[in-house]
């Protein structure tokens, strides 16, 4: 059953922002800490209840929010989705954009003038809500059109060490993808066990992968991973020791379990907050990894997929915000990989041909398949 994620909410230590520090509910951030660590292309917009804090190297602000108009314009939100999730491909978004206008003019428009290309978020419980990407400014723009954008927990924000950058051919992924349709898997008994034995051998085994990719269907509170309703919780995903450097949930409503991957040990993940489209969910993963592994950053990468896809739809509705505008990427925004000389067209296309064919894999790039790389011209 498709839900929507539900309202938190939460008493802060403090709604009143000082000039130095903002007080969130997990931490006390001080602003000078939070400057030795940007660089200039980066802005810091920091949440609390009422008001919201902006930072980057050259200036920094402080501005209230009307929660009883935020309030108004989530439950607006809400309420076109649910239109929306009841014929995706006849839903008008002209009332949609006049709420992601609205939902803009409160949180960005103080500020616009100070972005820079990169924004990070520091969101409440509230704001967790809010598909940052898709905000509307007063040229008809939408927010990811002009910067990648990433939201990370307060406490993660000290932590944001560079990653040691690898050939791309040197990473491992782990791919979990059962073929579902509604609750039912379309896959054979041999698929079925074989989803089975290799599932439980990641549950005990997932430190191994660099890339965790799980394309399964997503519920409230976790990931379904068989038709016997066996279900992989937040609870459980936190208890792992992941040393992942990303993580794409590219399932539906993924959000509802993206801080448990990130509190468990991931870097970087990918997920979206509604319905996904199967169709789309392929094209944007797919031209998500050619960017990444080619040198882009985790937020670049999802940037450029996501505009990729909007320059490639042919028709109007395909191009409904609901559509693509779900996906937001999570934690640190870093380049996995250095840029290499492999074909990752056709890389990405067999790799997607076999996730097809057998569902799940343990997929290696390197000394486990450069065979395959120099039977298909790849090295």
């Amino acid at each position: 059953m498709l839900r929507l994620l539900t309202v938190l909410l939460w008493i802060p230590i403090s709604t009143h922002a000082n000039v130095n520090h903002i007080e969130n509910r997990e931490t006390r951030l001080e602003l000078s800490e939070i400057l030795s660590g940007m660089d200039s292309t980066e802005s810091i917009l920091i949440f609390t209840f009422d008001s919201a804090q902006f930072v980057n190297k050259r200036e920094k602000e402080v501005y209230d929010l009307n929660i009883s108009q935020l309030y108004s314009a989530i439950g607006l939100l809400r309420k076109e989705y649910l239109e929306f999730e009841t014929d995706p491909y006849w839903h008008n978004a002209d009332q949609l954009q006049l709420i992601l206008r609205d939902l803009y003019d409160q949180l960005i428009s103080p500020i616009e003038k100070s972005l820079t290309s990169r924004l990070i978020l520091i969101p409440g419980a509230l704001h967790h809500q809010i598909p940052w990407n898709i905000l509307l400014d007063d040229h008809g723009q939408y927010l990811i059109e002009n910067h990648q954008i990433s939201i990370i927990a307060d406490r993660k924000l000290h932590n944001r060490s560079k990653l040691e950058l690898i050939d791309p051919q040197e990473l491992s992924l782990y791919h979990f993808a059962p073929q579902f349709t509604g609750l039912k898997t379309l896959n054979s008994e041999f698929e079925k066990e074989n989803l089975r034995l290799q599932f439980n051998h990641f549950r005990s085994n997932y430190s191994e992968a660099d890339i965790l990719h799980i394309s399964s269907h997503g519920l409230p509170g976790g990931l379904l991973i068989n038709d016997d309703m066996e279900i992989l919780r937040s609870e459980e995903i936190r208890k792992f020791d992941l040393n992942s450097r990303l993580a794409f949930i590219n399932t539906c409503y993924s959000a509802e379990v993206v801080q448990a991957f990130l509190d468990a040990g991931v870097n970087s993940a990918v997920a979206n907050l509604w319905q996904v489209d199967d169709r789309i969910a392929s094209f944007i993963s797919y031209e998500f990894y050619e960017s990444l592994l080619t040198g882009s950053s985790t937020s670049a990468a999802l940037r450029q997929a996501i505009l990729n896809y909007r320059n490639e739809v042919l028709l109007k509705n395909e191009d409904h915000p609901f559509h693509w505008g779900g996906y937001q990427h999570y934690g640190a925004d870093q380049t996995v990989t250095t840029s290499s000389k492999v074909d990752f067209r056709k890389l990405m296309s067999i790799f997607l041909s076999l996730c097809t064919t057998f569902s799940l894999l343990s997929f290696h790039f390197g000394r486990k398949i450069k065979g395959k790389l120099i039977e298909y011209n790849l090295i």
